[in-house]
C-alpha cells in the first residue's frame, strides 16, 4: 500500500498512539461521583454542561482572535489530565467551585496559547480583557504554576485533531486539493463537537478522530475501495477497526450529537458552518 511506505509517518502515529495511552492517559472519571475517591461526591457542584459551555466559549475566543480552535482543545485536554490526574488541592476545589474550575480553564487556555498557539500573552491581559477583572494577574501566574506542576510539565500529547491530520496523511490515492481541504474540514468539525461532550471526554483521541474521519468520509461519498484500503492501513498502524465494539459506540455518539451525522451523510457548506458553531 502506497499509504504505509512512509516510514516517518507511520513512526510519528506510533509515537502518538503510545502517547495517548501512557504519559498522556486519563485515569480518572473526575466529575462521576462514584468513581470520584478524592473528592466528596457532595462537594463535586461542576457538570459536563459546565465544562461544555467553557470549552464552546473558548472556541468563541479562538474564533474573534483568529487562532485555531485546535488550542481550545489541547486547553481542555490539559484541564481533563489536570483534574483527573492531579492529586493537588487546587484540583479538588475546582471541582467543587464553577469559579475555580473556570478559572483552571482559563489558565489552561493560556498555557495552551503559549505552548501550542506560540504566542506571548501576559497575565494582566488575560486579567483585564478577558477576564473583565473577575480574577487578578496573580491569581493566574499562580495557578498557572500549580497546573503546570500538576500535569508534570508535558505539555505536547497528541489530540484528535492531530491525529485526524495524520490518518488523512494515509490515504491510499491522495485526492485533490479541494476535496482533502473538505475531508478536513468535516473531520475537525466533528472532533470540536466531540470534545466538548464529557461522555467522549475519557475516548482515546486515536479513536475519536478515527470516527470522525470515517463520518466525513462517509459525507463525502468516498468510494468503498477507497475507505476499505484506508481502514486497513489505520488498522494495521494503530489497531483501530470499525467493527470495533467502542469505535462503534463512539460513531453512534457521533451521530447523537453532531448535526452532520445526522444529516443523512449529505455534506454542504451549511452544515459544516452549523457544526462548526452548534
Amino acid at each position: 500500500m502506497q499509504s504505509l511506505s512512509n516510514p516517518y509517518l507511520i513512526d510519528n502515529v506510533c509515537t502518538m498512539r503510545n502517547q495517548e495511552m501512557t504519559a498522556y492517559k486519563l485515569t480518572r472519571d473526575y466529575l462521576h461521583r462514584d468513581f470520584n475517591v478524592s473528592t466528596p461526591s457532595s462537594m463535586i457542584v461542576v457538570t459536563p454542561s459546565d465544562r461544555k459551555k467553557m470549552l464552546s466559549w473558548a472556541y468563541d475566543i479562538m474564533d474573534i482572535c483568529k487562532i485555531d480552535r485546535c488550542v481550545a482543545i489541547t486547553a481542555m485536554t490539559y484541564l481533563d489530565r489536570f483534574l483527573s490526574n492531579s492529586i493537588c488541592r487546587r484540583a479538588k476545589v475546582a471541582l467543587s467551585s464553577r469559579q475555580e474550575f473556570q478559572l483552571c480553564f482559563i489558565t489552561c487556555l493560556i498555557i495552551a496559547i503559549k505552548n501550542r498557539g506560540g504566542m506571548s500573552v501576559s497575565s494582566h491581559f488575560i486579567s483585564k480583557l478577558l477576564c473583565h477583572g473577575l480574577y487578578s494577574a496573580n491569581e493566574i501566574l499562580q495557578i498557572e504554576l500549580e497546573i503546570l506542576s500538576g500535569l508534570t510539565w508535558k505539555l505536547n500529547g497528541p489530540t484528535a485533531t492531530d491525529f485526524v491530520h495524520a490518518f488523512l496523511q494515509l490515504m491510499p490515492h491522495q485526492k485533490e486539493a479541494e476535496v482533502m481541504e473538505s475531508l478536513i474540514e468535516l473531520a475537525e468539525a466533528q472532533v470540536e463537537i466531540a470534545m466538548m461532550d464529557y461522555a467522549l471526554a475519557f475516548q482515546e483521541p486515536s479513536s475519536i478522530a478515527y470516527s470522525s474521519v470515517l463520518v466525513a468520509m462517509d459525507s463525502m461519498g468516498c468510494s468503498d475501495v477507497d475507505m476499505s484500503v484506508w481502514m486497513q492501513s489505520i488498522s494495521m498502524i494503530t489497531g483501530h477497526d470499525a467493527a470495533d465494539s467502542r469505535n462503534e459506540l463512539i460513531r453512534r455518539r457521533l451521530i447523537e450529537i453532531t448535526p452532520l451525522a445526522q444529516a443523512c451523510f449529505c455534506y454542504s457548506p451549511d452544515i459544516l458552518k452549523q457544526c462548526r458553531h452548534s
